[in-house]
């Protein structure tokens, strides 16, 4: 039977506390106390890592493609690839990725190289 009065949330018994079972649990943590790190020198494409952060992060991925050419980079997730991101020419591709904490991620190119990587953590 659907809800047909507002819910007074001052009235309920057993108050949720966290937003836990709401679907966006790791979306109340992100960039509380994180700050954006520069990791480009210490990441390489094609290379899992691990969220061990405790928190979720961010992850964001420049490629820069050859001139003349069409060229991207995607992040995989959890072993999800996720939406493609490419670039036609000497633009440089963007794709970014939440990944939630204790995931793997990576990123892989399509004949691009990295021009930067950066973890909001």
């Amino acid at each position: 039977m659907p809800i047909t009065q507002p819910i007074d949330f001052n009235a309920m018994v057993n108050k949720p506390t966290t937003l836990g079972g709401y679907g966006i649990t790791d979306a109340s943590q992100l960039s509380i106390g994180q700050t954006w790190q520069n990791v480009t020198a210490s990441r390489a494409l094609g290379t899992n890592y691990t969220n061990t952060t405790g928190k979720p992060i961010l992850v964001a991925v420049r490629g820069v493609s050859p001139a003349g050419s069409t060229a991207g980079v995607n992040l995989v997730v959890s072993g999800i690839s996720l939406p493609y991101s490419s670039a036609i020419s000497s633009n440089p591709t963007i794709t970014v990725a939440v990944v939630p904490n204790g995931e793997t991620y990576s990123c892989n190119a399509n004949g691009c190289t990295l021009g930067a990587w950066a973890e909001l953590r």
